[in-house]
């Protein structure tokens, strides 16, 4: 059994940041005999309810208990934040948490200047490459109604790809290389805005629009002709930052 000690000298008065589970035992114990040394009895509670050092009215261990749970929980939102951003970054965009089609919400994205520039080809052979380098097919001049065609497919590229957003894009460019030794049309086309959502699909829509007109008005001459690398080349602004192919090799 315990038996009751000087109190006056007791770590329970004293010092209460080394207080434990035996030394409030102790407390309890001699607790008659403290009520009998009020003035002992008084600095004890003082300094075992109160930490005077931070003029809080909390005890000392309760803050520290309280600020290491700030920390953990400070830590644990860090560790949810980063995951929850790597997650983003490899996840799709278009679908929801149920795989469903989803229309990504750009409302609170900032606005900045966006430039996307794609590019594809088109192998005719000789016979319809020569008519379309000599402007003699039947329906005209190809290249200027497939440079038209592909401008009217990025203003439209909202209306054929189902999820995009509807931009207002303030250049679209259109222009063809004529390589004879592969009887081939090379397209690049460049689309700018001032928007929140990029115009990669409206680069790449003109181009593939361009290269089916190419297509349409030479096969009359060739069903062999084939379409390839469609592709995009460089991307500018935005949240993802800058793209450009010739880098991934590096």
């Amino acid at each position: 059994m315990l038996k009751r000690k000087s109190v006056i000298n007791s770590p329970c008065l004293n010092d209460f940041r080394s207080v434990n589970h035996k030394t409030l035992s102790y407390c309890a114990f001699n607790a008659p005999f403290l009520c009998r040394n009020s003035s002992a009895l008084s600095l004890s509670l003082r300094n075992f309810c109160t930490d005077s050092s931070n003029g809080a009215g909390l005890p000392y261990w309760e803050l520290e208990r309280r600020q290491r749970l700030a920390e953990e929980n400070t830590e644990v939102l860090e560790k949810g934040d980063n995951l929850q951003s790597s997650n983003e970054e490899q996840s799709l965009t278009h679908t929801d948490v149920d795989g469903k089609a989803n229309m990504v919400d750009v409302g609170m994205k900032q606005e900045s200047h966006r430039i996307a520039c794609a590019s594809g080809t088109v192998y005719l052979g000789q016979t319809a490459f020569q008519l379309l380098k000599d402007n003699k097919l039947k329906k005209g001049d190809v290249l200027t109604v497939a440079q038209i065609a592909g401008i009217m497919a990025a203003k439209k590229t909202s209306e054929l790809i189902p999820l995009c957003h509807n931009i207002n894009l303030s250049k679209i460019n259109i222009k063809f290389e004529l390589n004879e030794n592969e009887s081939s049309v090379h397209i690049e086309s460049v689309v700018k805005t001032q928007g929140k959502t990029g115009v990669e699909m409206e680069a790449l829509t003109a181009v593939s629009v361009t290269a089916l007109t190419i297509y349409d008005m030479c096969k009359a001459v060739s069903k062999a002709i084939v379409i390839r690398d469609i592709k995009l080349l460089s991307k500018s602004g935005g949240k993802s930052g800058d793209y450009n192919i010739s880098q991934l090799n590096k």
